[in-house]
């Protein structure tokens, strides 16, 4: 089977499987391997043949969030889109500014330790969620939700200690 180049519209050939910087990730450190990717022939524009890319993707943002070193712009911007929050979303989840994420992600603002620990714990919480729903609720929701306040009371049904729900009185 053939393929046109989507720039020049000539014939593609697809490669052995080779390693692939992952550029269109929009992370700079990222590479696939064991991919195949297209050539064109005329203007020799390459493009890479990506199977489960949701998978792929998923598992790009498990690496960011788990590894050594602090998070970048980039790579929060990656875990965010990732997680499908849009900005102010994510800032409400993360307690700052929306000003605060576009500066992280462009790059113009470090991210501080405590917030770097904070995006990788809701990440990690998120997909255990979705995957799995090991509480009854959603834990970001409630991380979402806290705000200043009168301490609520916490009520424990001990006939069933799953089950507890929070009171304010008046």
């Amino acid at each position: 089977m053939y393929f046109n180049c989507d720039l020049c519209g000539g014939q593609t050939e697809v490669l052995p499987k080779q390693i692939y910087h992952y550029k269109e990730s929009g992370l700079d450190n990222v590479y696939l391997e064991n991919i195949e990717v297209r050539e064109c022939k005329q203007c020799k524009e390459q493009s890479a043949i990506i199977p489960r890319i949701m998978q792929v993707h998923k598992l790009m943002a498990l690496a960011i969030t788990l590894s050594d070193t602090p998070l970048n712009g980039k790579e929060v911007r990656f875990i965010r889109t990732e997680l499908g929050y849009k900005i102010k979303d994510w800032a409400k989840l993360l307690k700052v500014s929306d000003a605060t994420i576009v500066r992280w992600e462009k790059g113009s603002q470090t991210i501080g330790a405590q917030s770097d620990a904070l995006i990788r714990l809701c990440f990690i919480q998120t997909i255990q969620e979705r995957d799995s729903q090991l509480f009854k609720e959603s834990v970001i929701k409630r991380i979402a939700s806290i705000k200043e306040g009168q301490k609520p009371s916490i009520f424990i049904n001990v006939t069933e200690p799953s089950t507890y729900r929070y009171f304010i009185a008046a």
